[in-house]
């Protein structure tokens, strides 16, 4: 008999409470003897993780170790990513407000490339290693647990775990984010690709402004 998607998705996220794959990076379940983790696949998912999203956001990783023990395993509300990511999601006429305990929105599913946390600081480095150990452990089931109509990778290396993953022919990133249909990567899914929603991302690769056309391209698809 097949399982359903709630004891499918428990069974991924006991899977990830106990990896220790990567060498420099720290579950969260292994800090202060997980007080801040929780039932979800990572930190992100707290936020919005419902099982029968349509839209799945795909960020590169969490944040850092001191990060998630300064905010408790939550984030803070006043993070700019989330608040742009907010505002980019409204203009698709999707709420999910900016609450860390915001009730999550039945439409959308929060994760991350890296489910585990980096070590010193929200821009240190990350390993491509880390990348093709979640994806293919927990990133790929999680998206055939879930089953979205729609994947959004937030930045090249989102993008980039995707493309191996799935084993899709690679495409300039500034090409694939002017696509006006989704890339197929499962007969269930399909994907859109944009630049990252940070401050960075914001002020140096894409305006605000030309990032809010890329996102309602999504909406028909939804």
């Amino acid at each position: 008999m097949e399982l359903d998607k709630l004891t499918l998705y428990r069974q991924l996220v006991l899977k990830r409470i106990s990896c220790k794959k990567c060498d420099g990076l720290v579950n969260p379940s292994m800090v202060k003897a997980g007080i801040f983790d929780s039932e979800h696949i990572g930190p992100w998912s707290l936020l919005q993780g419902s099982l029968n999203a349509k839209l799945m956001i795909l960020g590169q990783d969490w944040g850092d170790l001191i990060y998630f023990i300064n905010s408790e395993g939550k984030g803070y509300d006043d993070n700019p990513t989330r608040d742009n990511l907010i505002r980019l999601l409204q203009v698709m006429g999707i709420s999910c407000g900016s609450s860390v305990s915001q009730e999550e929105n039945d439409i959308l599913f929060f994760t991350n490339a890296i489910l585990c946390l980096k070590q010193g600081g929200l821009s240190s480095k990350v390993k491509d290693e880390w990348f093709v150990n979640c994806g293919e452990l927990f990133l790929k089931p999680l998206i055939e647990i879930i089953k979205p109509k729609i994947v959004v990778a937030l930045g090249i290396k989102a993008y980039n775990i995707i493309v191996l993953l799935y084993k899709l022919k690679t495409e300039p990133f500034s090409k694939v984010v002017e696509r006006k249909e989704p890339i197929r990567i499962n007969e269930n899914t399909g994907l859109f690709v944009v630049y990252h929603c940070g401050v960075y991302g914001v002020n140096i690769n894409r305006k605000f402004s030309q990032q809010i056309v890329d996102w309602k391209r999504m909406e028909p698809f939804l």
